[in-house]
């Protein structure tokens, strides 16, 4: 029976080792008592470390971005009251560069409920962020342009219900993107024209191509 538990504990050991490497996750451990960590070489070499080497818990911590140690502090403390740890923060691998992971883990207590130990796994995330806040930026970009332009532009989802409209649209109609979502942009047409352009938009739709089309609209 201990062979047989070992052998489970150790396939389970490989199987975790398998997942970690797969998604590059580091993992750690800190004794909450003795401040003593223990750290894979994938979370070190996240940090900026070598492989194999032994930095302290307070080496660790120099690693932090000055301006997300507050964020840090803060996690931690609201892991020891909930048991679950989970933030995003910046680290300066080396003093020259900035890179984004994200933490998780989970706290353990002792017999008396007091917290003695925590766990997690640690993901570089810095191409995510970098593609997230390039997003933003394109997207205020167009924003930005479609809201002086003198033409009115419209976006809907695939059941033809506003998800954006320009200023100038807005002026020519009086409809925000709040209102009639039902109808969308149909909404402004005149009821008279609606089935034409109706009919023109689904034969384009169905064969794939663009579509251009007058009508008259209400405000």
């Amino acid at each position: 029976e201990e062979k047989a538990t070992l052998h489970s504990l150790d396939e389970n050991e490989h199987r975790l080792s398998i997942v970690s490497q797969a998604a590059e996750l580091g993992t750690w451990e800190l004794n909450l008592l003795t401040r003593e960590p223990i750290f894979s070489d994938r979370y070190l070499q996240i940090l900026g470390f070598m492989p194999g080497s032994h930095p302290t818990h307070d080496e660790i911590l120099t690693k932090i971005h000055p301006d997300d140690m507050p964020i840090r502090n803060e996690a931690i403390k609201k892991a020891l009251e909930t048991g679950s740890l989970d933030f995003e923060m910046r680290i300066k691998p080396t003093p020259d560069s900035i890179r984004w992971i994200r933490s998780r883990g989970k706290v353990f207590y002792d017999e008396k409920n007091a917290p003695w130990r925590i766990m997690g796994t640690t993901m570089d995330i810095t191409e995510q962020k970098t593609a997230f806040t390039a997003l933003q930026a394109s997207e205020l970009l167009f924003k930005t342009i479609a809201n002086v332009s003198p033409v009115g532009l419209w976006m809907t989802d695939v059941n033809g219900k506003n998800t954006f409209v320009n200023d100038t649209w807005v002026d020519w109609t009086g409809i925000v993107v709040t209102d009639r979502q039902e109808e969308g942009w149909l909404g402004a047409i005149v009821e008279a024209d609606k089935d034409y352009v109706l009919g023109v938009c689904k034969k384009s739709l169905e064969k794939k191509e663009n579509f251009a089309v007058e009508f008259r609209i209400t405000r």
